[in-house]
């Protein structure tokens, strides 16, 4: 859905703006910032790149990290950061898994290691069903009806769950040939055995979400 473009010369400058968003792995190190400025979105990511985009454009300028071979910088925007940017530009991004099914796309939300990405790794295993996302789900909603579009993306399962599957399992890493807009049938919360945690819903802006 985004037409990543990569950039000459050194990536742009930050310019005035402010920081929205700082992204942090496990050991709680930032290995992403978003920024939002007068002329749109930048997005610093580690071992990626420098990113910047607008309100309105589907194009993305991409500048390479260092040492980062292009071809796979832009391979990682497109598997890794596009549901981020789509949400900044408007569309609803939800973090999930899912499966398209004959009549439409079942999704699966939860917090970390409730099973999402295994749940939906073992269905694409089974004949006429198929994964079509792994962390990220980009909706559209249009007339009343949610439409579901599938985006490149590889399969991420922990190492317990990728022993328990056998080596010829199919490994799904994005959309082949299918409509640009799938049913929506339900989405499923998942939650740890035991929980009764309640399930909080809330609106919140574009900006807040990126």
């Amino acid at each position: 859905m985004l037409d990543v473009v990569l950039a000459e010369g050194p990536p742009a400058p930050r310019g005035p703006g402010r920081t929205v968003n700082v992204w942090r792995d496990d050991e709680g190190v930032p290995f992403a910032e978003a920024a939002v400025h007068d002329e749109g979105y930048r997005l610093e990511w580690r071992g990626i790149g420098v990113l910047t985009f607008a309100p309105g454009s589907a194009r993305v300028r991409l500048w390479p990290s260092p040492g980062v071979e292009a071809a796979a910088a832009r391979s990682a925007v497109l598997h890794l950061v596009q549901p981020v940017i789509l949400q900044a530009l408007g569309h609803h991004t939800l973090h999930a898994s899912a499966v398209r099914l004959p009549a439409g796309v079942v999704a699966f939300c939860g917090i970390s290691s409730t099973g999402k990405s295994t749940l939906a790794f073992a269905l694409g295993q089974q004949p006429g069903l198929l994964q079509i996302a792994d962390d990220a789900l980009v909706l559209t909603m249009a007339n009343g009806r949610i439409a579901v579009h599938a985006l490149p993306f590889r399969s991420r399962l922990r190492a317990a769950s990728r022993e328990f599957f056998s080596p010829s399992a199919r490994s799904a890493a994005g959309p082949q040939a299918r409509p640009a807009g799938e049913r929506l049938l339900a989405i499923f919360v998942l939650q740890p055995p035991g929980s009764d945690h309640a399930i909080d819903l809330m609106r919140i802006g574009a900006t807040q979400a990126f």
